[in-house]
Order: C-alpha cells, then sequence, then structure tokens
C-alpha cells in the first residue's frame, strides 16, 4: 500500500497512465474538478476520463438523463489538461459493474496502465462489491482522502484497513491526501432553490444548468 505520490518515470517507454474516474456526475462540481487536479499531479497520469454512470448512483425525482450529465461533463473537461469523458456506460441504462466498465476502457486501451480513481467514501464500500479480483487485475485504486478534520486520523485508519483487506484480492491502493467535501446533494439543493452556483461547479456548467433548468423545482 502506498499512501503519497507516485514517482514519475523517466523511461519513455513506461505504458500510458490513464485515471477512470467513475460516477453519477448529477452534476460534477468543483470537488470532482479538485480531485481530478490532485490525481493528475500525485499520480503523473498522461490522461484521466470521466465516466458518467448510465444511471445515476442516487435515483431521485430529480436526477437527469445522462446526456445532460454526459454534456456537463464534457464543459468541465473542456477545462481540464489531459481529461476527456468516456460514453462507455451511455447504453447501459442500469449502470455497470465497475468491473466490467474497467474491462470497457480496458479493451480501448490495452496497453495502458489504469488507475481507478474513487472517493474515500467510496472506497470503505469496494471489499463488497462485485468481480474484486477482476479490478484489481485492471487497475490500481487511487482513493483520495480528505484532510484537515477531527476524524482525519480516525478515518485513515479505517481506509488503511480496507486497504490490508482487499491485499488478498490482489489489490494495490494509492491514497492522496486533499480532499475537500462537496457533493452533489448540496449542489443540487442549490439549483433546486435557484440560488447562486458560484463556487460550487464550473460557470460553464452552471450556465447549462440554468439553460436546461436542471434540478429547479417548480415556483422556486
Amino acid at each position: 500500500m502506498d499512501t503519497g505520490p507516485v514517482n514519475s518515470a523517466t523511461n519513455h517507454l513506461r505504458p500510458t497512465r490513464i485515471g477512470v474516474f467513475g460516477g453519477s456526475f448529477n452534476p460534477i462540481h468543483n470537488g470532482h474538478i479538485r480531485a481530478v487536479n490532485l490525481f493528475m499531479d500525485r499520480l503523473r497520469l498522461d490522461e484521466t476520463l470521466l465516466v458518467p454512470s448510465g444511471a445515476p448512483f442516487y435515483k431521485r425525482t430529480y436526477a437527469v438523463p445522462f446526456e445532460h450529465r454526459y454534456r456537463m461533463c464534457q464543459l468541465a473537461a473542456q477545462e481540464l489538461p489531459g481529461v476527456s469523458v468516456s460514453d462507455v456506460e451511455e447504453n447501459h441504462v442500469s449502470g455497470m459493474y465497475s468491473c466490467d466498465m474497467l474491462a470497457a476502457v480496458k479493451r480501448l486501451h490495452p496497453d495502458a496502465e489504469l488507475f481507478f480513481l474513487v472517493g474515500s467514501d467510496v472506497y470503505e464500500r469496494v471489499p463488497v462489491w462485485k468481480g474484486i479480483r477482476r479490478i484489481a487485475e485492471l487497475a490500481t485504486f487511487a482513493a483520495i482522502v480528505r484532510t484537515g478534520n477531527a476524524g482525519a486520523a480516525s478515518r485513515m485508519f479505517t481506509l488503511t484497513e480496507t486497504a490490508e483487506l482487499l491485499k488478498k484480492y490482489g489489490a494495490r491502493t494509492v491514497f492522496i491526501q486533499g480532499g475537500r467535501p462537496l457533493s452533489s446533494t448540496a449542489v443540487r439543493a442549490e439549483a433546486e432553490q435557484r440560488r447562486s452556483l458560484d463556487g460550487l461547479v464550473p460557470a460553464v456548467v452552471a450556465d447549462y444548468i440554468r439553460e436546461h433548468h436542471l434540478y429547479a423545482r417548480e415556483g422556486a
């Protein structure tokens, strides 16, 4: 298990390093953007793929279709060098298991070294996922950890235990320090009331949400 940055390789023959960041992105927000930037820097990634899920993980009446979530990711990615958006889950309206999603990415990038980028809350649930051994074969886990709060040390201990547990499946984990709390739920709550999204999402995403009246409650 690693807890620090991955050293950059000077060998030009090293495989392309690709981060795979999946999620509902409902909507993509500045917490995601900060995480992507940290992953890109600390892991020395050549590319990061944002992979919107075929269906939102959290089913709510204000969930928006894939095409809107995909487009918002595209708009955000325009301002992030080395970041692009994958549509591998577009036709999977019920979503895909992570092992199948990573396998689909690997088929598109057979020679790349994959890093599966997740938040620490997601990482804690990994031991009960389907296809853990397959995921471990396909990618290295990279989990971003929030710092600077009262429970940080306790949380890190729990995450380290999870990493040790996953080793029996052959999984390798890198922890990236520096995550900050922000959720899509909080962004939707602001959008629902038609309040400003400044500082919560990229400006181009805020404009898109307003233009398409996403999340807004009628009468708000």
